[in-house]
């Protein structure tokens, strides 16, 4: 399980260096792919494989499926890590994330999430400013912390 956050240096290169908390559960291989919100999704290859299976079985003839499908497969990237525990964010994903020189690593339980400085800072301030209403809306659905 994922959890915590982090701020890392992206390299020249598009390197990133992965959390040593995490490095263990993505030692055999990464899969990074464009998320929602404008961050990056990034699941360790032996859960991506389930992902991918699940995207393919929507319904190609609906558009908002095949626009899904395009955004989490289309931009895929498989990658390992190096011996410094670093792996490189592919140019079109860096740009989609509007990544330069930090990224803040999010667990998000079975994936981290790889945000840009200013996008992160958005989310956060919007995360406390609406935390209320998102807790009574999960309550809503069934939701709730014991």
């Amino acid at each position: 399980m994922f959890y915590g956050e982090f701020v890392q240096g992206v390299d020249a290169r598009g390197r990133l260096v992965a959390p040593q908390a995490f490095r263990a559960d993505l030692a055999n291989g990464l899969v990074i792919t464009r998320g929602l919100d404008g961050c990056l999704l990034v699941y360790p290859a032996s859960r991506w494989d389930e992902v991918a299976n699940a995207v393919s079985r929507l319904p190609l003839t609906r558009s908002v499926a095949r626009a899904f499908t395009r955004l989490l497969l289309g931009g895929a990237s498989s990658q390992t890590l190096d011996a410094q525990g670093r792996f490189t964010l592919p140019a079109p994903l860096r740009r989609y994330a509007r990544l330069d020189t930090n990224a803040v690593i999010v667990g998000t339980g079975d994936h981290l999430e790889i945000w840009g400085d200013a996008a992160w800072s958005r989310m956060t301030e919007d995360l406390t400013e609406n935390g209320s209403d998102i807790a009574e809306t999960l309550g809503s659905l069934g939701f709730a912390l014991s």
